[in-house]
């Protein structure tokens, strides 16, 4: 069993982050891709599902496809929600959180319109909601999910690299951490340059991204994009580095 860096009880990756060497989207699937993003320091991945075939394609992998990772979340897209056939996709998913012991589902609140009835479509799943980046309209502050998350008891999945490209202070950061301290159940984490959105933080080096990981028992997935496995293994030296080093200075 692969052991994350002692720093961190659980990191990983998103399975997309070599999408650019990809040809299909199933390839995120393969065992070549998983390979890349097996090694020493992670234990964690997040699966990608963009359509109703690639669901059909998860659902069809090998029971022990990701048996080697202690974590594993689901980036839900927003046909899973949608008439006709949610009820059909959300089976589908039901049945890869059994199969492949998923214990988190990232939603993106700005393309939900009826929470009363995502809520009854996904009862008993583990869902959590991601904060936006500026582009979206809706879901890109505290006070825009505090009610639904209050209501919903829905769990949220803070992507810090969002709140730093609305603010690079991170006074936004701080305030979803203390709005939501107790909610808080997955960090996404990449770096920001301007016409990337997810740029290795190694490359670059805002250190204050991953210095607001607060609470190293709280899984991290990275989604900066890489062309080369050593890529991604110098990104989680490089976070935990950065985390180590500003906990030392509190």
């Amino acid at each position: 069993m692969n052991q994350s860096d002692s720093l961190f009880q659980t990191i990983g990756f998103s399975d997309g982050v070599y999408a650019s060497t990809h040809h299909h989207n199933h390839d995120r699937y393969a065992d070549e891709n998983i390979n890349l993003l097996t090694f020493s320091r992670v234990n964690a991945i997040e699966l990608n599902i963009r359509d109703s075939d690639s669901l059909d394609f998860l659902c069809s992998c090998d029971d022990d496809l990701y048996r080697n990772f202690d974590f594993v979340s689901l980036h839900a897209s927003q046909f899973l929600f949608e008439e006709p056939g949610a009820d059909r996709s959300l089976e589908k998913v039901r049945y890869s959180v059994e199969k492949f012991n998923i214990r988190n589902i990232v939603v993106h609140p700005d393309r939900i319109q009826d929470w009363e009835r995502l809520a009854s479509l996904t009862y008993g799943l583990p869902l959590s909601l991601e904060n936006m980046d500026p582009q979206k309209d809706f879901g890109r502050y505290p006070i825009e999910l505090k009610p639904i998350i209050d209501t919903y008891d829905f769990g949220l999945t803070l992507d810090l690299q969002h709140c730093f490209h609305h603010d690079e202070s991170m006074k936004l950061a701080d305030e979803f951490i203390q709005t939501f301290h107790d909610h808080i159940v997955e960090f996404h984490v990449s770096g920001y340059r301007k016409g990337f959105l997810h740029y290795p933080l190694s490359l670059t080096d805002q250190k204050i991204i991953p210095e607001h990981i607060f609470d190293t028992s709280i899984p991290v997935i990275i989604e900066s994009h890489y062309l080369e496995r050593s890529s991604a293994e110098k990104e989680v030296r490089y976070i935990a580095e950065c985390v180590k080093n500003f906990s030392k200075e509190i």
